[in-house]
């Protein structure tokens, strides 16, 4: 392996030397076309990073939106399971009181018997 490939500060004194062979006009040139490289290299880095921000957010909103969508439906479903049997057991707790058998009460009600038996009025 050649000494200066060894260490990466003999290839930092190596491009100074060559930097201070140049003349003025190529150090000018020289300059200006790091310059730019530097800003490419910036202006990709910049891009890159609003890109990955963008998709995240974008992916963010949809994942909401799609959770949104999916708890309304199942949050409905829930709230109508519940409903009805809420209004099964008002049924079922008024019938009872009138004097209806359990047997015809959980025919009419879908509730079961112990369900009924458990009801107070």
């Amino acid at each position: 392996m050649p000494f200066i490939d060894r260490k990466p500060v003999f290839r930092n004194v190596k491009t100074m030397a060559e930097f201070s062979k140049m003349s003025y006009a190529e150090r000018s040139a020289y300059m200006m076309e790091y310059d730019a490289y530097r800003t490419d290299i910036a202006a990709y880095d910049y891009a890159i990073k609003q890109g990955h921000e963008k998709g995240r957010a974008e992916g963010e909103a949809k994942g909401r939106a799609e959770g949104r969508a999916e708890g309304r439906a199942e949050g409905r479903a829930e709230g109508r399971a519940e409903g009805e049997r809420a209004k099964a057991v008002e049924m079922a707790a008024k019938m009872k009181h009138r004097g209806y058998s359990i047997a015809i009460i959980a025919d009419i009600t879908g509730l079961s018997e112990s369900e009924i038996e458990k009801i107070y009025f």
